[in-house]
């Protein structure tokens, strides 16, 4: 680390004279620029009363995941032998973390959100803490086929529009994906009666397909019937729900392969619940009140912060006689900020130091260069890949003092997940012109790892 200070202090090309050292200026000037964007743009204590403070923990008796609904505010003691809700707001004052406490009061699973800009839309990620079924997020749309969760495995839900989930996936703390649902939303009207039909289908971390249920709901809000279906599309069992709003009791009834009746149960009514997704006709087609007009989820996209170390390979014979050393960068940047082809597209920007050291004054090589670099991550979605495996391709250009150049490469980043932590291995390949004197033109290849912070703010003082 001694030599990147020396860069900072000393004129390691000695023959570009003044020009040189006024350049060596502007960028100390450009790093503390960088520095102080980036301190001040991530989110840090509240010091000042200035600040904008977000609210302190509140509890709930009610909670709607879909929605993001709370309801039935309390404390932890007026809850007593009940389910209850602690959330957390962020700065904006929209939820950050919602922690689901047992009537035994131990801590089961906490929903982690994401926002929009806007703060009409989210994604969330739930963290379990206790060993349990995936029922538990919503006791109809999981089966139990797949369904088991251990402490710190994470489902990430994937949303509609209107807040429900069209997928979800149960993976443990490394990233392994254990299961998986997908689910699809239909509407069918018949003599003014409406009903949605949710189809939930489920698969194994092979990717095969395990079995699938249908549930027919009333109006969007009465739950009539379930139908439960194998590998191979045969009904396996039904359950059918009468309700009987006169006596305030629902029928029960199970039945299996064949028809027969297996059981059939009163249970206490089965009450809509108040903010479930209702349905309207108006004569002429089906009105869903809940489906947003945007279409964009377009939501916060994560600020990074990134450093790396890595060592040069294959140098091209103009750096053979060199002594190639370990090389640094420290990048900052936007996860997300666009996308291409279905493809998301981080911008930053990017610190190198290269140190390419030679016995000859004139042809020495070290310095800094300064890139503005974007990362594509084309979304391999192989079943055997970790969902928080991240894989990029790279391309940058920019600053090779005194000269310019450009790189590019690729990365494996293992995200680990739920900390905003990441490690990885990258390889890249760089050329530059015009550093070793105005007319030469290199190249190399190195291989180094990766190592990042990701933060839920935006860097608006730099993009």
């Amino acid at each position: 680390m001694d030599r990147i200070f020396t860069v900072f202090s000393f004129n390691y090309i000695n023959e570009l004279g003044i020009g040189l050292i006024v350049r060596n200026q502007l960028l100390r000037l450009l790093t503390l620029f960088f520095m102080v964007s980036f301190l001040s743009a991530t989110e840090s204590p509240d010091f000042g009363e200035n600040l904008k403070k977000s609210k302190s923990s509140e509890f709930y008796k009610y909670w709607n995941p879909y929605r993001r609904i709370l309801d039935l505010r309390g404390e932890p003691q007026t809850f007593y032998g009940q389910d209850y809700y602690e959330v957390t707001y962020n700065i904006d004052n929209r939820i950050k973390t919602v922690t689901h406490f047992g009537a035994d009061r131990e801590a089961k699973e906490t929903f982690h959100f994401l926002w929009s800009r806007s703060g009409v839309r989210s994604e969330y990620k739930v963290e379990f803490l206790t060993d349990g079924n995936a029922s538990r997020l919503d006791e109809y749309l999981y089966a139990n086929e797949l369904s088991y969760t251990r402490p710190g495995w994470i489902a990430d839900i994937k949303s509609r529009k209107d807040g429900r989930p069209s997928e979800a996936s149960f993976s443990d703390k490394l990233g392994f994906t254990y299961f998986y649902y997908h689910f699809n939303y239909s509407i069918h009207e018949e003599n003014n009666n409406m009903t949605e039909v949710i189809e939930s289908s489920y698969y194994d971390s092979k990717g095969e397909f395990v079995g699938r249920h249908l549930l027919f709901w009333e109006g969007g809000d009465i739950l009539r019937m379930i139908q439960y279906f194998d590998m191979e599309n045969k009904i396996i069992r039904s359950i059918e729900f009468i309700q009987n709003w006169k006596v305030r009791e629902t029928t029960r009834i199970i039945s299996g392969e064949l028809g027969q009746e297996l059981e059939r149960k009163i249970i206490p009514i089965m009450k809509p619940d108040k903010y479930a997704y209702k349905l309207e006709w108006d004569g002429r087609e089906i009105i869903n009140h809940e489906v947003f007009d945007d279409d964009t989820l377009n939501l916060l996209p994560k600020s990074f912060l990134s450093f790396s170390y890595w060592n040069p390979i294959a140098p091209e014979k103009t750096l053979v006689n060199h002594s190639a050393n370990v090389g640094y960068t420290i990048g900052l940047g936007r996860r997300d900020v666009f996308t291409v082809r279905n493809m998301t597209v981080n911008v930053g920007l990017e610190m190198n130091y290269i140190d390419f050291k030679s016995k000859i004054d004139s042809v020495n090589f070290q310095t800094l260069s300064y890139f503005l670099v974007s990362h594509i991550n084309p979304k391999i979605s192989w079943t055997w890949i970790p969902r928080n495996l991240e894989t990029r391709i790279k391309i940058g250009a920019g600053l090779v003092s005194p000269g310019f150049g450009f790189n590019t490469g690729l990365s494996a980043v293992f995200n680990l997940l739920p900390t905003p932590l990441s490690i990885g291995l990258n390889t890249q390949f760089n050329w530059v012109s015009g550093t070793i004197d105005g007319n030469t033109q290199t190249y190399w290849s190195s291989v180094g790892l990766v190592f990042g912070l990701n933060f839920d703010d935006k860097i608006l003082s730099l993009f």
